[in-house]
């Protein structure tokens, strides 16, 4: 196999951000899916079996791959896996995402493509094309291998900044409660609207002549939509909507209390 005598680009440093909490949330994601890639060794062997495979190709046909040619190969495979990790973290189309890596800092950054001269991103239909590039088992590959590296007790220190590494015989899922990004006024209506249908459940089991030790729901709906109204007609104003948020959850507790 020939050595790939690689030079990483210079990356301009990333901008610091002050705002936007689910930007520098997601920012964070990025940095660190791209220090764990680098430090582990992960993407540069994914790479060289890809630069293998292409040799085993070429070499059915009698041809040679030379070092320039590995090289600029070794860029290509890096570009269609980034890629390939921000389509599935994003969920965007290949038009979207190829709009979106010219004109983000934090795109061009993790994949690569922002130099000091300019930045050169890719198009779409190279985009299509990256996307058809690997083949499912060795993405399946890829994906176990960094499995088995933060499952690695000494890999787990380098990689996680923990003692101990990460367990995959017994994985526990809390599914009694979902954490909401509320934006007022709106989602207080669709949360009204979720209580709305258990309160009516509980009107039709009474109905049918259960009854439990609460207050009639229908109170309870009159309350709830009461101060829906108002938190809808009262302008922005410091404080008012966190003491709207204690005055629901007095009233959620009042009325399961009684």
């Amino acid at each position: 196999m020939i050595t790939i005598a690689f030079q990483p680009e210079l990356r301009p440093a990333l901008p610091p951000v002050f705002a936007s909490k689910d930007y520098r949330e997601f920012r964070a994601i990025l940095i660190e899916m791209d220090r764990i890639l680098v430090v582990s060794q992960i993407e540069h062997g994914f790479i060289l079996r890809q630069i293998q495979h292409l040799e085993k190709r070429l070499a059915k046909k009698g041809r040679r791959l030379s070092a320039r040619q590995a090289q600029r190969h070794f860029r290509s495979f890096r570009l269609a896996l980034r890629y390939g990790i921000l389509i599935g973290i994003t969920g965007d189309s290949f038009r979207k995402l190829s709009r979106q890596a010219a004109d983000s800092l934090l795109f061009q950054w993790f994949t690569h493509t922002a130099f000091v001269d300019g930045v050169r991103p890719v198009s779409k239909s190279t985009l299509e094309r990256f996307e058809k590039l690997f083949p499912d088992g060795e993405v399946a590959a890829l994906i176990h291998e960094l499995t088995s590296a933060v499952a690695d007790p000494l890999a787990a220190q380098q990689l996680l900044y923990r003692e101990t590494a990460l367990r995959f015989d017994r994985i526990f899922a809390d599914s009694t409660c979902v954490k909401a990004n509320i934006h007022v006024p709106v989602d207080w209506v669709l949360l009204r609207d979720g209580a709305l249908t258990l309160v009516n459940a509980i009107v039709l089991i009474r109905k049918h002549g259960l009854s439990h030790r609460i207050r009639p729901p229908e109170t309870f709906i009159r309350a709830m939509n009461k101060l829906c109204i108002e938190m809808t007609h009262t302008r922005k104003k410091k404080g008012f909507f966190t003491e709207e948020r204690f005055q629901r959850c007095r009233l959620v507790d009042r009325w399961g209390r009684s």
